[in-house]
């Protein structure tokens, strides 16, 4: 998505309990940290939607889409990653599989920052770090974020690409999705995008985003405005939605359970499909497969360390329809239904 605002609450908890409605607050011990995992739903080309009202105990609602991207990411401890020498002071890191990209920031007590960036094209370092969240977060916050990037094209031809946005939490309540019930906090920003070239604006723009975050600091749904579009009551543009995280680091506490089956992706898939999972201990993990009458189409036995893991599902022999992926260890078992489309 274009809004860079909210990569620091990208996570999802899929709760399997519907919340009654109450006034969160965000503070520094309720960001997840490493370990866990997501799985990030998203509409690039357009998609309509209701923003719905701003104010106190709000029920906003949003249903299924046919999702463009299904994309697989996890927080990460930073001393783990590759670019950790630049970036000694975050606190965490966040990764997209198979993007070669980590995004690096730091929580502490008043605020969140977004250290910058690291690939394999380049490492950016943002100096100053911009705010991504000022902590704590409550009805009514507001806070400014900018990320300011210089570049010299040649000499005596300085570019700076600037993006700023004002935050306002405008509303709190319930937010429901395919996914659960979650108590949120609604952040609106108005995002605004400048190009100078030696300090004279070339091109400006402007768009609206909404985010709705729990008491995680997850944003369970994001969506924005096209560009130039600033009706507060926008109801078409990119649309995301954040499924089913599970907390595995010390940060956020033990796991609950011995073991967790996340939903493959992408779903519906066509030839391959990834199937992502946690384990609380060292383990013999017991794959089955099973088309819709029942015939056992993949069975086999992994011995794994505690930790997540994923594996890959090669669907080249199986014929159209719905498949039942079944995972057991630790005497525990999972199941998830997938659907093969030629």
């Amino acid at each position: 998505m274009k809004n860079w605002v909210f990569l620091a609450v990208i996570v999802n908890i899929a709760l399997s309990f519907s919340p009654t409605s109450a006034q969160i607050t965000i503070s520094q011990s309720n960001f997840l940290g490493s370990g866990a995992a997501f799985i990030s739903h998203q509409v690039l080309s357009g998609a309509v939607f209701d923003v719905g009202s701003a104010g106190a105990e709000q029920q906003w609602s949003f249903g299924n889409y046919d999702w463009e991207v299904d994309q697989y990411t996890l927080i990460l401890d930073p001393s783990e990653t590759p670019y950790w020498e630049d970036f000694q002071n975050a606190t965490r890191a966040i990764h997209a599989d198979g993007s070669g990209s980590y995004l690096y920031e730091r929580i502490v007590e008043d605020a969140c920052y977004m250290l910058g960036v690291g690939s394999e094209e380049e490492v950016r370092v943002y100096d100053p770090a911009p705010v991504e969240m000022t902590l704590p977060v409550n009805y009514q916050s507001t806070w400014d974020m900018v990320i300011s990037v210089t570049q010299e094209l040649e000499p005596g031809m300085v570019m700076t690409l600037k993006d700023s946005g004002h935050v306002l939490v405008d509303g709190w309540g319930t937010v429901s999705t395919p996914f659960g019930e979650f108590n949120v906090l609604r952040l609106a920003t108005h995002h605004y995008s400048e190009t100078y070239l030696n300090d004279v604006l070339l091109v400006s723009s402007e768009f609206l985003s909404y985010a709705w975050v729990d008491q995680f600091a997850v944003a369970v749904v994001n969506v924005d405005s096209d560009i130039d579009v600033t009706d507060p009551n926008f109801d078409y543009g990119i649309i995301e939605m954040n499924e089913e995280a599970m907390p595995v680091g010390p940060q956020v506490g033990v796991l609950p359970r011995n073991l967790y089956l996340h939903q493959n992706y992408p779903n519906p898939f066509n030839s391959e499909t990834r199937l992502p999972f946690q384990i609380a201990k060292a383990a013999t993990v017991h794959l089955q497969v099973f088309d819709a009458t029942g015939r056992i189409v993949r069975d086999e036995n992994i011995f794994l360390p505690a930790g997540s893991h994923e594996l890959s599902l090669n669907a080249d022999t199986w014929a159209s329809g719905n498949y039942f992926a079944r995972i057991a260890a630790g005497g525990e078992q999972m199941t998830r239904r997938m659907t093969l489309i030629r």
